[in-house]
């Protein structure tokens, strides 16, 4: 009996020594980093072409310049179209002449039926750049210059967006929040009523060139850049106007991952 509690005594005290002091500590598991798009890798491309055998400072000449995303076709074809169709007509809708090296040579080919062609300074020139990215959402600058002839050329810029987690283009509607569209519409109004008091535009002018709404747009540092083209709400001679909605006026309206985050 006397054996037995003291076998029953030692286990007591072996159970009762802490020795958690001795081991480390169970490390914890470190906090999954925020999800962060993979980088895209761009490449530059350009091609000159002028008329053949003509060196004078007037000759037909083209210039295009554009970017291509590295395993994104669907991205660059659509890039592509759009540039084209800036190059070809003047605006922003897509074109399904694509080929840099086509447009260029139709460009060329038209100039050479000139007379003096080597007088007539003809100039046809593009390029798209990688502008921002914000999430998935990529945006692109394209910009085109034509002239033909006449008092000036015609310049034209216009913004391309890209959703890269859905493979297609993106546009106003998919920047806003349900139902938001109208609200945004009224605060861009509002932003030309305050252009046109900043530039002492009046009431005959407002007729001549009333607002219009477009879907050239870009996320800016201060707000949603509304881009205007040469007449399309004011004269050439007041060049590309721009509008801006700022994002304090966006609460509600813009998708919160566009927003900007409050910096500290």
């Amino acid at each position: 009996m006397r054996m037995t509690l003291v076998v029953l005594l030692a286990l007591a005290a072996l159970a009762g020594c802490d020795n958690s002091q001795d081991k480390p500590d169970t490390p914890k598991a470190p906090p999954q980093p925020t999800t962060v798009p993979a980088p895209l890798s761009t490449e530059q491309h350009s091609l000159d072409k002028t008329l053949s055998n003509c060196s004078g400072d007037y000759c037909p000449q083209v210039a295009i310049k554009w970017v291509t995303v590295d395993n994104q076709p669907d991205l660059n074809r659509a890039l592509m179209a759009h540039l084209a169709g800036m190059l070809q007509n003047g605006e922003e809708e897509p074109s399904l002449s694509a080929d840099p090296e086509q447009l260029a040579n139709a460009f060329i080919k038209e100039a050479e039926k000139l007379p003096v062609a080597d007088q007539q300074n003809w100039e046809l020139t593009g390029s798209s750049t990688l502008l921002s990215r914000t999430g998935n959402l990529v945006t692109f600058a394209l910009e085109s210059y034509e002239f033909t002839g006449g008092a000036h050329g015609m310049p034209g810029i216009a913004y391309f967006h890209w959703d890269l987690a859905n493979d297609k283009a993106a546009g106003l509607a998919d920047l806003l929040q349900d139902g938001k569209v109208p609200a945004f519409w009224e605060l861009a109004s509002q932003s030309h009523a305050q252009w046109l008091k900043k530039h002492k535009l009046d009431q005959t002018f407002q007729q001549s060139w009333p607002f219009t709404k477009t879907s050239n747009l870009y996320l800016g540092d201060e707000g949603v850049v509304l881009h205007y083209n040469v007449y399309q709400i004011a004269p050439y001679a007041m060049g590309q106007p721009q509008l801006v909605v700022p994002y304090e006026k966006l609460n509600g309206i813009l998708k919160p991952e566009y927003m900007p985050k409050a910096s500290g």
